[in-house]
């Protein structure tokens, strides 16, 4: 099958040619306690949610009529019966594992397999899939409340019981899903539109941030919110969604990565959105009538997803695959369901214009503590937040998360402050050191093996530039537990400012004399990226552009040419720009885009 032009033919080719990777991971030998899994070939086991694969099967067994695919989504419905269900009726993560928080996910996707395609099944198997889903849904109704989980799961809730109303004649769930929609409406949406509660619940931070996750909210939350509003004709729910996606839209790239090294679970951030959700394409056309702009979005958030697959599997980062990792099937496998929930879609999609340009200007965020800049080619976004996640915090002290150019592309990430495995199951091992590479740009001073660093500083401050064009931050360097260096506070000061074609950063430190600190501000490059080295720095070539790269004073800078870092989240390779900075001797750092 050939790639189409239109949104419809490009989203069915993606899914035949993810299908058919899946399909080839699915053990067929009669193996107990194999047979009908998916084998990951990144993680060497069959993930507890792989269940998620009789959507998409389905789907294509009714636009192909080919039989294969059915066997599938059978096979795969065993697997998950025999390997990961339990006798209250919910399902669990992992085989090894105890969460069954993630039923309400599960639930979601044989409800709506059964909604779509139940009449290609056998009669018995049909029957069959309704009382196991009674069963799932009854375990949500008794079990689930506003604080299961993060925000996500009580969000998912609604379609699940209303699934189960209309699909096993239970209407005594529908009351159940109305309240926790409200609930979500009325307790969990920031000033400014956004759902929280992935992390703290019960409010927002000291400085006023709310513990948001635009990678759960677009491609988890709001689907699922939109898909109950759609089933019981809720159009105050549809409305919110509607909203959501509003405030959510102004981070989406135009290439279809999201901007979100800020959020709260940033540790599974995937430059297109999070490792184990199901996208965000269904619950943009849910309320693309309504808001334009999601329409738009359609085409750039597919063209993300196609360009990060690779050998028919999504890879989680750009240059995830030129790394040379092997992939986890599990982003393929849900976002997948993603794209099955989007072409099952009665009415028929809607056609995509062009992402509507964004002014010049700022944006800020006190709910999320986040500034956006927005300058000619260049977006930027910086982060003062003061909220985590269960121990863990994406970087904050006023770092850029995000430096983008609408010639290149990325240029400056966030990453994880240190790269760490927050949900083992979920994430990949970084065994080298070079595979864990800090992305975000940060000053750290370092004493043997103790490191105190901007990137962690949770009081830093952050003001405009009156043109709008920069930011002044002033940060402490602090260890992990927020203390300062023995000698005492040390404060770095940095500039950043956008003209048409540079980006500068001047830093300056405050501390006792003789210390001696570093800037290090990793540009994305990939490693077929040819570099050579100039008098100032360096020239790299970028998507067709040349991009100079110049320090002053330029002995104190360094910057290895003949090989690339790398950071999981989100996915790139970069190239290690370094220099040494005192409190006598300041640093001015410059990007120009040729």
């Amino acid at each position: 099958m050939t790639p189409g032009t239109t949104l419809e033919e490009r989203a069915e080719h993606l899914l035949q040619t993810w299908g058919e990777s899946l399909l080839s991971l699915q053990v067929r030998e009669p193996i107990h306690g194999l047979h009908g899994g998916l084998l990951c070939p990144a993680c060497a086991r069959v993930h507890g949610r792989c269940l998620d694969a009789i959507r998409p099967f389905l789907s294509l067994a009714r636009s192909t009529g080919e039989e294969r695919w059915i066997r599938a989504a059978i096979d795969v419905f065993e697997w998950a019966e025999a390997r990961v269900s339990t006798a209250d009726g919910s399902w669990v993560n992992e085989i090894d594992g105890d969460w069954s928080g993630i039923t309400v996910f599960s639930a979601i996707t044989l409800g709506e397999a059964l909604r779509h395609h139940a009449d290609l099944l056998p009669p018995a198997t049909a029957a069959a899939w309704r009382q196991r889903l009674a069963a799932a849904v009854g375990f949500i109704d008794h079990t689930f409340t506003l604080t299961t989980g993060n925000i996500n799961y009580p969000a998912s809730a609604p379609a699940a019981l209303a699934l189960g109303a209309q699909l096993c004649g239970r209407p005594e769930w529908l009351p159940r899903a109305h309240e926790f929609a409200q609930a979500v409406l009325e307790r969990h949406v920031s000033p400014k539109g956004f759902v929280w509660g992935e992390g703290n619940k019960t409010g927002p931070s000291a400085r006023g941030v709310f513990a948001v996750d635009l990678g759960y909210n677009i491609e988890e939350t709001l689907p699922n919110l939109a898909l109950y509003a759609e089933l019981v004709g809720d159009n105050q729910i549809l409305t919110m969604v509607a909203d959501g996606y509003r405030a959510h839209l102004p981070f989406l790239l135009p290439d279809g990565g999201w901007d979100a090294g800020w959020a709260t679970r940033q540790f599974k951030w995937t430059w297109w959105g999070s490792r184990t959700s199901d996208g965000c394409l269904p619950g943009l056309a849910a309320i693309a009538g309504r808001v334009p702009a999601c329409a738009a979005a359609l085409d750039a958030v597919l063209h993300g997803l196609e360009k990060s697959t690779h050998a028919g599997l999504l890879h989680p980062g750009l240059h995830h695959a030129r790394r040379g990792f092997p992939v986890c099937c599990h982003h393929t496998f849900c976002h997948a369901k993603g794209l099955a929930a989007l072409l099952d879609r009665p009415q028929p999609l809607p056609s995509t214009g062009p992402q509507p340009l964004e002014a010049d200007g700022v944006s800020a965020y006190p709910d999320l503590g986040v500034t956006r800049l927005r300058h000619g080619p260049w977006r930027a976004s910086f982060s003062t937040a003061d909220i985590g996640y269960g121990g863990s915090y994406p970087p904050t002290g006023g770092s850029c998360t995000l430096l983008w150019h609408d010639a290149v592309g990325p240029l400056l990430t966030a990453s994880m402050i240190d790269y760490q495995l927050i949900e083992p199951a979920n994430m990949e091992a970084a065994h080298r050191e070079a595979d864990r590479y800090p992305l975000t740009p940060e000053i750290v001073l370092r004493h043997g093996a103790s490191t105190w660093r901007s990137v962690r500083d949770t009081q830093a401050t952050l003001t405009v530039d009156p043109d709008g064009a920069g930011v002044i931050t002033r940060a402490r360097l602090v260890d992990a537990e927020l203390c300062n260096p023995p000698a005492g506070p040390v404060h770095a000061i940095s500039h950043w400012r956008l003209t048409h074609n540079s980006m500068t950063l001047e830093v300056a430190l405050q501390g006792p004399a003789g210390l001696e600190a570093e800037v290090s501000v990793p540009v994305i490059a990939a490693g077929d990226a040819a570099g050579v080295a100039t008098t100032a720095g360096a020239r790299i070539a970028v998507a067709g552009r040349s991009i100079d790269l110049a320090a002053e004073p330029s002995d104190n800078a360094e910057m290895p040419l003949d090989g690339r870092v790398f950071n999981h989240v989100p996915g790139f390779e970069a190239i290690p720009w370094r220099c040494r900075i005192r409190p006598d001797r300041p640093v001015r750092l410059r990007l120009t885009v040729i």
